[in-house]
């Protein structure tokens, strides 16, 4: 409300302006009438200004300039006011006519009077230039401004007024007065459009400015006007005088209305801030636009620049050069100060703010200097430590050390020593720290060792990690091949130097592949686990359990009293394997093939783990769950296995394999029927191998999988071209179970069966009842897929598989081939065994073809044509024959066996 109530005054003001504009605009009086009260209507003006002025300087909170300032401004009003009231009373009241008249005298007494009673009060607003270049800067731009605005007004104004022809001294006096008050308010308004000002009371100077340039003008236009006779009162440059007077009223209520402690600090702190803010003040550049406005404007004039203008031009040209000078001169030196303090700032900041200690100590090891990071590194803030020995912060075991190196350094100034020390924080905790000690004793400024402090315990934990992790195994945390090697070459090193020998097992898990497959690999990895923690519980403390990868798992026994030690270990991880293991809901029995190797002195690196590789390949030849200790004779037959093995890899690609065919004949009528392909190999230095001598070995290294795949194409090949177009001879043809699972078995078999030319009726593979049932529910569909491509299937030793009659009859098959073992006692008296009756029963039941492997005697003969058997082989009939034999058996006719029976 009181705001309000004191914004009043200048509110009317403002209205009676507008009001004022509005009329002069739009009057239509004539010349006299529109004079006379175009002069009242100043009058309100004048006296409301200089209120508003007197109120300013009476706000509260107004530092002593400010309200001397404004004191003087409003006396300077009242002057003008007084004028124009003196002017009006001359004018209109006494009617004087001319400029001799006493009372137009005491008017223009009052106007020249508010000239420099302005410049007093526009001089005392305070003016804060803490540096002799502020007040450098300061001056020089207000003779910028100066001399621009003069070089106008000399051109304009003053010039034509002193040429001019003068009737009286009285008239001489007021030309030139009048010039000099507009010099006067031309030098005021550019010391305050030259003032930097803070930004809280920018418009209070904004205002007066822009006041004081429209008054210059206005004095200025009505001077000119003056010379020729053309000024008038009511004209619309009175618009001009009164804006300049609504201007010096805002300014005034501006000032009052931002009165008060702020402003005053503001004022006070203004010079601070135009350091620390740097202001770029437009004043000076328009006067230098101004001042060379006026040479080029004179120039085109066609008419030679008066002397002032010249003059005035090369002041000008001076003043804005100093200013330059001093500008670069000042900016690079500020440039270099602020460099500096930058550069200080920066480090001070980098000190104070580093995660490393930055600590200085005497060379009799007392702190003198530690930056605040310790208080995080150590937990004691820097002033308790100031006197304290660093050797009290070290540990025990590194205080000699640490001694002796602050010794050596001391002789080798300037040099930087990396060290790693452990320091013990308040909390009595201990942490590794890297250290780097500078010995700064000769410099003056430090006088000590510089001692840079870095707490490094994350990284010595984690170097930790990593070491565990590069020699333990992640899943089961045991130690891995790597930290086995190194241990076991230890061990027998200490072995050599006469100690007791040590032992090595390796084990590896009978099966384990099964459970990945069944149970998925997660819950394999549970098992591990479980192995590893049971492994673990058989040893001693001094024993080292290891996983070498996949279930292959090693133990090294140390300084074993005896060699049956290792043994007892193997019996005792057995046993704990046995215990079962429950895996989603299931009970799993698990058991381990086990090899093992004892030391002997002498022994070479390394070959101790490779003895018991051997022992372990041994151990599983021979079944699952047992354990064999490493013999010399073991290796001879693991190094002929292998050899075997790449013979056997090359023996497809250099045609070593070859086929043999044993007759299938006709029990009725001995007839050749067809016969089953036996793989042979030829071997270049051990000469003919039968299957069973590399068939394993095959399957385990999996080159059955094309070793199987030739055969079917050899076989249908041989027998379309031995038996000739329109027979019916079949071939039979051994399938494993390596490939039943090949996922393009049937694709493969329909192109063997396209290359040679051979139907598909005239093909049998035989699948053992065995593999059958291990998972019938997938052979099954298998064997259908087989089986609609045309060719015939066979159950190669039926009854040993104890196969379920229910899968049986499911089964897509067409032949059955009893087993050797059922037929082998029959003779003349006894006959065949009930259970191979059966079987012969069973597939005539079934609608098979029975047929019987392994016949060697006529006893069998008579004994399976008894029985209805359809079909035979074996020695008696014809042993296995090369192709060549077996096509001429076919050409001749002949029936087997060769002899009656």
């Amino acid at each position: 409300m009181l705001r309000a109530a004191g914004s009043a005054p200048f509110l009317l003001l403002a209205g009676y302006v507008v009001l004022f504009a509005l009329w002069a605009l739009t009057s239509d009086l004539p010349d006299p009438e529109r004079g006379f009260r175009s002069d009242l209507a100043f009058l309100p003006v004048g006296i409301a200004v200089t209120f508003l002025a007197w109120r300013a300087s009476r706000a509260d909170g107004l530092d002593a300039r400010t309200r001397r300032a404004w004191s003087f401004l409003s006396l300077a009003f009242l002057f003008f006011w007084l004028g124009d009231t003196i002017w009006f009373v001359s004018q209109w009241v006494f009617r004087e006519q001319g400029t001799t008249g006493s009372t137009y005298l005491a008017s223009q007494a009052a106007y020249i009077a508010y000239y420099p009673t302005l410049l007093i009060g526009l001089l005392s607003f305070p003016r804060f230039l803490p540096t002799r270049a502020e007040a450098r800067y300061f001056w020089l731009d207000v003779a910028t401004v100066f001399l621009g605005g003069l070089m106008l007004l000399w051109s304009a104004l003053i010039s034509p007024l002193i040429t001019s022809e003068m009737s009286t001294f009285s008239d001489l006096v007021l030309t030139i007065g009048y010039p000099l008050g507009d010099l006067i308010l031309l030098f005021g308004m550019s010391v305050i459009a030259a003032r930097r000002r803070a930004d809280a009371v920018r418009l209070v100077f904004v205002l007066l400015t822009a006041g004081l340039m429209l008054t210059v003008v206005n004095d200025s236009i009505s001077s000119v006007l003056s010379l020729t006779s053309g000024y008038k009162s009511g004209t619309t440059l009175d618009l001009l005088a009164i804006a300049a007077w609504l201007f010096f009223g805002g300014s005034a209520e501006a000032q009052r209305r931002l009165a008060g402690p702020a402003a005053a600090e503001a004022e006070t702190l203004e010079g601070i801030e135009a350091l620390q803010r740097p202001r770029m003040s437009l004043a000076p550049y328009v006067a230098v636009v101004l001042g060379y406005g006026t040479l080029f404007v004179s120039a085109l004039s066609q008419r030679t620049p008066s002397l002032g203008i010249v003059l005035g031009a090369i002041a000008l040209t001076l003043a804005v050069l100093v200013r330059q000078y001093m500008a670069v001169s000042e900016n690079v030196k500020l440039s270099a100060e602020t460099a500096a303090r930058a550069s200080e700032a920066r480090f001070r900041s980098l000190v104070q703010n580093s995660s490393d200690i930055i600590a200085v100590v005497t060379p009799e090891t007392r702190i003198r200097y530690q930056t605040p990071s310790v208080e995080r590194l150590l937990g004691y803030r820097p002033e308790e430590l100031d006197g304290t020995r660093l050797t009290d912060l070290l540990h025990p075991e590194d205080q000699p050390r640490a001694l002796a190196v602050l010794a050596e350094i001391g002789a080798r100034p300037g040099t930087p020593a990396p060290l790693e020390w452990r320091l013990r924080r308040r909390s009595g905790e201990w942490f590794f720290a890297e250290v780097i000690l500078t010995n700064l004793l000769e410099d003056p400024t430090i006088g000590g060792f510089v001692l840079t402090i870095r707490d490094i315990q994350e990284r010595k934990t984690l170097e930790s990690q990593l070491t565990h992790q590069a020699f333990h195994d992640p899943l089961t945390k045991l130690a891995n091949r790597a930290l086995l090697s190194d241990r076991v070459a230890h061990a027998q090193a200490r072995s050599h130097r006469g100690g007791r020998p040590c032992s090595v097992l390796l084990l590896d898990l009978d099966d384990f592949k099964a459970i990945n497959d069944t149970f998925g690999h997660v819950a394999g990895d549970e098992v591990l686990v479980e192995t590893a923690r049971r492994i673990s519980g058989c040893i001693r403390a001094g024993d080292t359990a290891a996983r070498l990868g996949g279930d292959e798992f090693a133990l090294l026994i140390e300084d074993a009293p005896d060699a049956g030690t290792p043994r007892e270990v193997a019996d005792r991880i057995a046993a704990a394997l046995r215990a079962p293991i429950v895996l989603q809901g299931k009970e799993l029995f698990l058991s381990a093939s086990v090899g093992i190797a004892i030391g002997v002195p002498g022994e070479a690196e390394g070959e101790l783990v490779r003895n018991a590789d051997v022992a372990l390949y041994i151990a599983k030849e021979k079944g699952k769950g047992l354990s064999e200790v490493f013999e010399p004779g073991m290796r001879a037959a693991v190094v002929e296995r292998l050899e075997l093995e790449g013979d056997l890899r090359k023996a497809l690609a250099q045609k070593q394999l070859l086929l043999h065919y044993q007759p299938i004949v006709e029990l009725s009528s001995g007839r050749v029927v067809g016969a089953e392909a036996l793989l042979r190999w030829q071997h270049p230095r051990r000469g003919l191998l039968p299957p069973a001598s590399f068939i394993p070995l095959a399957e385990e290294t999996g080159l059955i999988v094309s070793i199987g795949l030739w055969v079917i194409e050899e076989a249908c090949r041989r027998v379309a071209a031995l038996s000739g177009p329109g027979a019916t001879t079949h071939v039979s043809v051994n399938l494993s179970a390596r490939q039943l699972q090949e996922p393009d078995l049937v694709v493969q078999v329909q192109a063997a069966l396209a290359r040679a030319g051979l139907p598909p009726s005239r093909l049998v593979l035989e699948v053992t009842e065995s593999l059958i049932m291990v998972d019938p529910r997938s052979m099954i569909p298998r064997l259908r897929e087989l089986k609609d491509l045309g060719l015939r299937l066979a159950v190669d030793d039926f009854g040993t598989g104890y196969s379920s009659l229910a899968y049986l009859q499911n089964l897509p098959v067409d032949i059955l081939k009893i087993d050797r073992s059922f037929i082998q006692e029959a003779s003349g008296d006894i006959g065949l065994s009930l259970l191979a009756r059966g079987i012969v029963d069973l597939g005539r039941a079934m609608r098979l073809t029975t047929v019987a492997e392994g016949i060697e005697h006529s006893e069998q003969v008579h004994a399976l044509r008894e029985t209805a058997c359809e079909f035979g082989q074996g020695f008696y009939l014809a042993r296995p024959m090369v192709d060549a034999d077996f096509a001429k058996l076919l050409s001749s006719g002949a029936t087997l066996p060769r002899t009656p029976a």
